[in-house]
């Protein structure tokens, strides 16, 4: 579970790779903002947040979890196309969020 959690904090960080393939100029790669979403979460990511809680309770990287975690909760995406996802300034922060979370894996 932990590589495919890794593996799409990795998609949901490259936010240059979204422009590509949520355009449709990349195949076989996540193509929206949705697939985006939906494939953290299918991965686990709830229950890897709870298992983290179990083993390092304060820790900075579960503090960046959970972070990550309600900044995706709480984005407003309904109504905006995945362009406008794309260059909305709390997207890019949610990009930014992932790859801090990746520096301290």
């Amino acid at each position: 579970m932990e590589d495919n959690i890794i593996y799409s904090l990795r998609s949901l960080a490259d936010l240059d790779k979204q422009k590509l393939s949520w355009k449709g100029k990349l195949p076989n790669v996540i193509s929206s903002f949705i697939e985006e979403v939906n494939t953290l979460y299918d991965f686990g990511f709830e229950y890897y947040i709870e298992e983290m809680k179990k083993q390092s309770s304060g820790s900075q990287l579960l503090s960046k979890l959970i972070e990550l975690d309600e900044m995706i909760s709480n984005y407003e995406s309904e109504g905006k196309s995945d362009d406008e996802i794309l260059n909305d300034s709390e997207w890019i922060y949610i990009t930014h969020k992932a790859q801090e979370i990746l520096n301290l894996l």
